[in-house]
């Protein structure tokens, strides 16, 4: 298992398909080419490197795999609006998933399960979660506490965000030989990622194109954007 190939892998798995629209939100990019719709969390405008896309404007009709690779760049717009590209083609409608919520999969009374993302409603999931943010609230550990946290838990929950900040090498690295779901409305749905250490991937299938466009448009978060989708997850244990 190379962790550094994970981005190269979904990049693999790319068909020919042409841009038809985009949009980058507040906090959500999508992507639509004629397989479906993908999506990726936007970064934050203040990270390092954040920079305005040279191409804005010419994105319509422009082959999706010349966008998706860009997942490489230094710009983490490019890199959420690449990765938005690769689930437009991943994550088809006609893609067999099994209906369920991912944060459900580790469900047990008393587990501990690292959780790399502050999911909302998490005390009700049937286990005990030990939360990682990049800005920790109480009862919450920093993101420099990964590495300790994860080594507490045999079970791991990171979002699909890490993909698009490229912090998913290393949570990968500290959850060698435990078991992880990968969970996000931007987790790309392919068989591909289980090579990379990851046994279930929980993400959204866009389902209503237009709604999910006015919804990113209009600044709205995961909540609103379910009205625009279903789950999707895959597994391997």
């Amino acid at each position: 298992m190379i962790l550094e190939n994970l981005h190269t892998s979904l990049l693999d798995e790319i068909g020919d398909a042409r841009i038809l629209r985009c949009a980058i939100g507040i906090n959500w990019t999508i992507v639509e080419c004629e397989f479906g719709c993908g999506l990726a969390q936007t970064p934050i405008k203040s990270m390092p490197g954040c920079q305005p896309l040279a191409l804005a404007g010419h994105f319509i009709g422009e082959n999706l795999e010349t966008i998706a690779s860009q997942v490489h760049s230094h710009n983490p717009l490019e890199i959420s609006l690449a990765v938005a590209a690769m689930n437009a083609y991943l994550n088809r409608s006609d893609v067999i998933t099994e209906d369920i919520n991912g944060l459900d999969i580790f469900a047990a009374p008393g587990r501990n399960v690292a959780v790399v993302g502050r999911f909302p409603g998490l005390e009700g999931r049937g286990f005990k979660p030990l939360v990682i943010e990049l800005d920790p609230r109480k009862g919450e550990y920093p993101a420099e506490k990964s590495e300790e946290v994860i080594d507490q838990c045999d079970h791991v929950i990171i979002t699909s965000s890490a993909i698009v900040n490229h912090t998913i090498y290393d949570l990968l690295g500290f959850a060698k030989n435990k078991k992880v779901a990968l969970v996000g409305p931007g987790t790309p749905l392919t068989p591909v990622l289980f090579e990379h250490g990851i046994n279930v991937l929980s993400g959204m299938i866009v389902t209503d194109p237009d709604l999910a466009f006015r919804v990113i448009g209009e600044g709205g978060a995961v909540q609103a954007l379910k009205k625009a989708g279903k789950y999707g997850t895959l597994t391997r244990m």
